[in-house]
């Protein structure tokens, strides 16, 4: 596409983003100073039209963008996108978090910048136990300490008062030996006779351990969803049928489908999914935008934007690759926190 035409796509678009209108010849050569004249316009949008960049609605004799239009833009704005400034003071938010809190955040501070719907997922690494320890750390309170293969500890504090201390180092050096290796279905399906030898006080304690060890793996192993402002949907005129806000928002509820919309696997970190691009009929009058963050041994984290395909791109992605700065400082601040200690 020559730069005339490029130029004219790009004006019609964003006139359409913000209007929500259908945009004409006349209302562009007026706003824009193109240097062109108004049957040049007319000409170059005839064009657009036959290549499917845009399109003519019975209603008016205005054109709107196309999904094609649409991803034309994006893909414009990739590559000539410019980071905007955004407060100080979320930078210096999100760097007091933990990672499981962060998406949460980055999420509000998308939600509170622009006028669409965030979502998030944390997906973790499945987690194969390492070492496994329980120490005694105050009268009859004891630690469940567990470290994955990966690296990443997590633990639990049991209160409880037992009869014969002595089993609790027996059981901690058992169970060290017995998980070693193992995911939570593995544990699901592991026979631990060994139990039957203990009296009753420490057989309630160890089927406690056992518990708050499946706990710890069904954290590590799920996919954690976060979900905003879903309702920012309903004040955009492109969604004026109500079964299909409703349709989106059942499948918001469904995190099989959320996985699908925002874990289905692509060679880049950030991407744009526009209108019949989203395979699930549910999200296609939709547009999604979405970040992928490495976050090594602890798994991924995707931050995202939905909105109308009219959304505004330059303003939703500029968002996403700012806060995909932000949490790479805060990735590298805590690695580099861990090394000093």
């Amino acid at each position: 596409m020559d730069k005339r035409a490029a130029n004219i796509l790009l004006v019609i678009i964003e006139e359409y983003v913000n209007s929500a209108e259908p945009v004409g010849s006349k209302s562009i050569t007026e706003k824009y100073p193109l240097g062109v004249s108004s049957a040049t316009v007319r000409n170059e949008m005839h064009k657009l039209e036959e290549e499917g960049y845009i399109t003519s609605l019975h209603t008016s004799s205005g054109r709107i963008p196309t999904d094609k239009g649409y991803r034309f833009y994006v893909d414009y704005l990739t590559e000539h996108i410019r980071q905007r400034e955004i407060e100080e003071k979320i930078y210096k938010l999100l760097k007091k978090v933990e990672i499981e809190e962060t998406l949460g955040y980055i999420l509000e501070r998308l939600f509170l910048g622009n006028p669409y719907t965030s979502l998030g997922v944390l997906k973790r690494n499945v987690s194969r136990i390492d070492t496994f320890h329980i120490l005694s750390v105050a009268k009859d309170t004891y630690l469940v300490l567990v470290i994955f293969r990966n690296g990443v500890a997590a633990h639990r504090l049991i209160k409880e008062q037992l009869s014969d201390k002595v089993q609790v180092n027996i059981l901690s050096e058992y169970l060290n030996e017995k998980l070693y290796g193992m995911t939570l279905r593995d544990i699901q399906t592991t026979d631990f006779a060994f139990i039957d030898t203990f009296d009753r006080d420490n057989k309630a304690f160890f089927i406690r351990v056992v518990s708050e060890v499946m706990d710890i793996l069904h954290q590590y192993e799920d996919n954690e969803f976060f979900l905003k402002g879903k309702e920012n949907l309903l004040s955009f005129p492109d969604f004026k049928e109500l079964s299909e806000v409703k349709s989106i928002f059942d499948a918001f509820s469904r995190e099989m489908e959320l996985s699908e919309l925002l874990l289905c696997p692509t060679d880049d970190a950030f991407s744009v999914s526009i209108g019949n691009e989203i395979k699930n009929e549910n999200f296609n009058k939709l547009s999604i935008a979405k970040h992928t963050y490495d976050l090594g041994a602890e798994g991924k984290i995707t931050f995202a934007v939905a909105g109308p395909t009219r959304m505004d791109y330059r303003r939703v992605m500029n968002s996403l690759n700012y806060m995909e700065t932000i949490l790479g400082d805060i990735i590298y601040d805590k690695n580099d926190k861990k090394e000093v200690q």
